[in-house]
């Protein structure tokens, strides 16, 4: 019996050490290296349901990145002007410019989920799809989406380590 609990005792201690936290990945300067997004907009004032997907085309000319602090504090990229390049009904429509897609705030993470809180006191919600030492991608859906309008949504984001 003893030799079993030993056995059980040595089993954890392993399992406990292999395992890292997401938190102990996350805390670093991340560059963005891509955003996508697909959906449909419900337009409920005239009835219409408009489907769209989407990327930002100029994540490579920019220097678009998001720190993650040990407080539970981020620093969005607040001077980046990033470029949206959208298809609506399978048509593409011209770039969109956008400023600060990636705001400032806080975050925290439960099991494999990252819930960032923005300035403003809005909440979304993001799976962790993968998080490593170099490679972060996070990704959310309609239910974690603030926008009613915005229906069988998906946005994917994916993150490297910024090389110093």
């Amino acid at each position: 019996m003893k030799k079993l609990t030993y056995l059980f005792l040595l089993i954890f201690v392993i399992g406990s050490v292999g395992c890292k936290k997401y938190e102990d990945h996350i805390v670093k300067v991340w560059d963005i290296e891509e955003i996508t997004f697909t959906g449909t907009y419900e337009d409920t004032t005239n009835n219409l349901n408009i489907p769209f997907s989407g990327e930002v085309t100029n994540l490579a000319s920019i220097d678009a990145t998001i720190e993650f602090f040990a407080d539970g504090t981020l620093k969005g990229d607040t001077d980046a002007q990033y470029k949206l390049k959208v298809s609506v009904f399978g048509f593409n429509i011209p770039e969109i410019p956008i400023n600060q897609l990636i705001e400032n705030g806080a975050w925290d993470i439960k099991g494999d989920i990252l819930y960032i809180t923005h300035e403003d006191g809005g909440k979304t919600e993001y799976f962790i799809e993968e998080l490593t030492r170099k490679e972060f991608i996070i990704s959310a859906n309609q239910a974690s989406n603030p926008n009613e309008n915005l229906k069988n949504s998906e946005f994917r984001m994916v993150m490297k380590r910024k090389k110093k």
